[in-house]
């Protein structure tokens, strides 16, 4: 939904304000101070970018045309100017302002030019950083409009070197610069600040993963990534979601798309960059869990013509392609990049069969000069039918209370769904991205996105499985709950037929259809401003997000139920089919829902640079009510508040090593009632959610060695939790609590990335977290404190690593190999003291490289899972076997 208009007397006044302080802004700037560099030597391509970065210059340059030039390192303390000559003496490359926008244009000189590098002697200082109620509302459209009116009434036809129809780099505040990422190593992330930041300048743990890293490891989805990221594991169902979900730092979370809500599923093919802010992170964010964020950067049209096509093969009649070409429709203008992939899903599992299809159109264009709009829409697919469903707990009647436990059958092959059984995914997003730069330092970003999903699911064998066990064993069990579970933890075989006398798999017949649609409008200004020897950046932002979500479902009676299965008798495992159409209508619940936020977020550098400071806070608001559709009855109307802060700051011991601390805090409204023996008589209080960290942040060797040591400690209060009452009568009655109750996260991260030699690259990372209930109020769950929430892993190490041979002979080969660790993982909430063993997955890739007429080819072999572990990635399903992929691509 767009915001409602301004009079136009208003957005007039607003509008020419805002121009006048773009232009007082621009004087002010004229007289321009000397800052401090440190600019390594090297191919002009990156180091050009990285001028920009330290600058805070715009910079525009031919990538052929410079590519392959070696520029000489600078260290000091110098105007932009001569900072960029000393970088540029001796090449064959020179500069000059453009008299339109003040960039800086580089490009070839004549064959008569200076021959030979020079050298600066001069000792390194530390290096630059990258800085770079309506009527506030009206302000910021104001300030927008106005930049884009002024710019196209005023700037003249693009100089020389900008109107030549081939590939320039112009940098903008909000889009991450991937130029300088070298290998595995992520050097800015926008995800932490909203503003294109280097990694090593945020008081805060940032986990970033490049796009050679994503080829490197065979990314298919987002899951494929984020297995790799420090203290971080699977929170999803599996069954029921998607394979979004994850537990970061303890507490569950959904990724973000471009900053933006992200439904369901996460293709690889639209993904080019991960990053993951550790920590409550509600300052950008909104409703958030404190444990962190997941962001991922999708791919976005370029001005290079290009193309890749790629075709995968593997075991259980795996098969993947994959088409993204880009192309330039207008000269300098318009840029087209169309994306799209299918995959047949792997069919390893029963009676599986599914597919997934992907199609990505994203367009750029530049407005004008000093403007850009940026149109992406994916549309995804994914059928299941039907789908797997590997893993039931067992569940064992005893007396008074049930003993739920591991699954109950060890063949891994085992689907329990009904072949008349399905998952039908389709989910479509639209981004309106729109750009403008104000003067030479501030910059304003609008955004509209759209999104919808709709997930219908036929769930037969959904369900756990009754375990009849002998009464000779029954009579050994304790007769409390915490007693039993812990006895029966670790006395049930491993392969229940051993002891069991029978189970019962009840195969209810249950339609589900979950549909979403969501809007939000963001708006964002941020500055530079520079003054005594410090630089602040500034920002400020307003969003505005509403929608709807339905859940329908229908069942048949239970009486009219499919025969149960005997698990351990395959003569019972019989597919029963009932049209879903003659099913009874059970429920029919719409919720509407409207979050607002303003928020404004500040980064200060002193002392040259050595130390940082980074803060901002954070108003919310979030209303929501709904009302089934079967009785026509409303619900509650639930509203909610919230400021939230988040500060942090960094100290730089030495130029590459900073020592930091943060706090932060986040919120998520429960938009719900609560209950006292049975009558609804409270609102629910949002959960909130706090943190602290500290650490070190390290980029050694030029950049060859760069990591991060972190201490984090989060919690989230007002988790809600039942007792449960009987009346005289033996009427069961509910009371919720939640005042009192507390989940705290605790532990340390390392992350490391290291290139002994541009030929090697490796990346580590591990974590220590201990999750756990800390304070529990409720009565009937206080066997819950001291224990673990489910999904949650104590420990986690991952390793990745490729090499690229250098030989005559073997030129064009490279290797890769890695593993991912985790720990003993807490499986259920009805058995808190159960546990999924350590597992450990081992992966490896061999790769050549080529070209041949032009073009630049690629083919790799990787086997996943060699040593075949039976690894469980969500609570439902399990994960595939060892397995063979092969992949052929082609770049053009």
């Amino acid at each position: 939904m767009s915001p409602r208009l301004l009079a136009p007397s208003r957005l007039v006044a607003s509008a020419l304000g805002c121009a006048l302080a773009a232009s007082a802004v621009s004087g002010a700037a004229s007289v321009e101070p000397k800052r401090s560099y440190d600019l390594p030597s090297g191919d002009a391509a990156a180091t050009l970018t990285q001028f920009a970065g330290a600058s805070g210059q715009q910079i525009i340059f031919m990538m052929d045309k410079v590519k392959g030039e070696r520029t000489n390192a600078v260290a000091g303390l110098y105007a932009a100017r001569e900072a960029l000559d000393r970088m540029l003496a001796g090449t064959a490359l020179s500069a000059a302002r453009d008299p339109a926008t003040g960039a800086f244009v580089v490009s070839r000189k004549s064959a008569k030019g200076e021959v030979g590098p020079v050298s600066d002697p001069q000792p390194k200082p530390k290096p630059e950083t990258m800085k770079s109620s309506r009527n506030a509302l009206a302000l910021a459209v104001g300030w927008l409009l106005a930049g884009t009116a002024l710019d196209a009434q005023t700037a003249p036809a693009a100089s020389p070197a900008a109107a030549k129809a081939e590939e320039t780099i112009v940098l903008s505040k909000f889009t991450v610069s991937t130029t300088n990422d070298k290998g595995y190593r992520a050097s800015n992330s926008v995800s932490a600040t909203r503003i294109d930041t280097p990694i090593k300048d945020l008081p805060f743990a940032v986990s970033a993963y490049t796009e050679q890293f994503l080829a490197d490891i065979g990314t298919r989805e987002l899951t494929d990534v984020l297995k790799f990221a420090p203290a971080v594991t699977s929170g999803s169902e599996g069954f029921s979601n998607g394979n979004s979900f994850m537990m970061v730092r303890g507490f569950q979370s959904v990724p973000q798309r471009n900053g933006l809500y992200s439904p369901l599923y996460v293709d690889g093919s639209v993904v080019q960059r991960v990053e993951i802010v550790k920590g409550p992170a509600s300052l950008f964010y909104g409703q958030i869990a404190p444990g962190g964020v997941v962001n991922y950067i999708t791919k976005r049209a370029g001005e290079k013509a290009a193309g890749t096509v790629s075709a995968q093969a593997g075991s259980y009649d795996f098969a993947r392609v994959q088409l993204d070409v880009n192309q330039p429709v207008v000269a300098d203008r318009a840029f087209l990049r169309f994306n799209t992939a299918w995959e047949n899903l792997e069919r390893y599992v029963d009676k599986t069969k599914g597919d997934i299809l992907v199609v990505n159109p994203n367009a750029t264009v530049k407005v004008s000069d000093n403007s850009s709009l940026n149109v992406d829409y994916t549309w995804y697919r994914r059928n299941e039918e039907p789908q797997a469903l590997m893993r039931q707990s067992i569940l064992i009647p005893l007396n008074g209370f049930n003993y739920f436990g591991h699954y109950a059958i060890a063949d891994r092959r085992y689907n329990a769904t009904s072949i008349f059984d399905y998952k039908k995914t389709e989910v479509e997003t639209l981004t309106a991205d729109y750009v403008v730069r104000h003067a030479k330092d501030w910059t304003t970003r609008a955004v509209f996105d759209w999104n919808k999903s709709m997930q219908k699911m036929k769930q037969t064998g959904r369900g756990d499985v009754t375990i009849l066990l002998p009464a000779a064993f029954l009579a050994r069990i304790p007769t409390t709950f915490q007693a039993a579970s812990l006895f029966l933890n670790e006395n049930l075989p491993a392969d229940l037929s051993t002891l069991a006398t029978g189970s019962q798999n009840v195969r209810r017949m249950r339609y589900e259809a979950n549909y979403t649609q969501r809007r939000t409008f963001q708006l964002e200004t941020a500055g530079k401003v520079q003054f005594a020897g410090a630089t602040w950046k500034p920002l400020f932002g307003y969003q505005r997000n509403t929608g709807l979500n339905q859940i329908y479902q229908s069942q048949l009676a239970p009486a009219l139920w499919a025969p149960a299965w005997n698990i351990f008798d395959r003569r019972t495992w019989i597919d029963n089919d009932s049209p879903v159409a003659s099913w009874p209508v059970n429920n029919n619940t719409f919720s509407r829902f409207e979050n607002l936020g303003a928020y404004s977020a500040h980064q200060l550098s002193l002392l040259d640079d050595r130390l940082i400071f980074v803060g901002g806070v954070r108003w919310s608001k979030s209303e929501a009510q709904a009302t089934q559709a079967l009785t026509g009855a409303a619900g509650n109307a639930f509203s909610t508040k919230r400021t939230t802060p988040q500060f942090g700051a960094g100290y730089k011991l030495r130029r590459d090593l900073m020592l930091y601390a943060s706090y932060s805090e986040s919120f998520i409204a429960a938009n719900s009632m609560l209950a006292t023996r049975g009558v609804a008589d409270r609102v629910a209080a949002p959960f909130l959610g706090s943190g602290y960290e500290a650490g070190l942040k390290a980029d050694f060797l030029e950049g060859r060695l760069s990591g991060n040591l972190a201490y984090f400690n989060n919690e989230q209060k007002n988790y809600i939790f039942s007792y449960v009452e009987f009346s005289t009568t033996g009427i069961t009655l509910s009371t919720q609590v939640q005042d009192g109750n507390v989940v705290a996260s605790e532990g340390v991260e390392l992350e490391l990335t290291y290139s002994p030699t541009d030929a090697w690259q490796l990346y580590f990372s591990a974590s220590h977290a201990t999750t756990e209930y800390t304070a529990i109020s409720s009565r009937d769950v206080q066997y819950l404190l001291g224990t673990a929430p489910q999904y949650t892993a104590r420990d986690r190490a991952n390793l990745w690593t490729r090499y690229s041979f250098q030989g005559r002979e073997s030129k064009g080969f490279w290797v890769g190999a890695g593993f991912n660790y985790t720990g003993k993982k807490a499986e259920i909430s009805n058995n808190p003291w159960l546990y999924l063993p350590a597992q450990t997955v081992f992966d490896a890739v061999v790769g050549y490289d080529w070209k041949t007429a032009g073009n630049r080819w690629s083919a790799k072999l990787t086997w996943k899972n060699i040593t075949d572990e039976d690894e469980v990635q969500t609570v439902r399903e399990r994960g595939q076997p060892s397995r063979i992929i092969a992949d052929v691509t082609v770049r053009f």
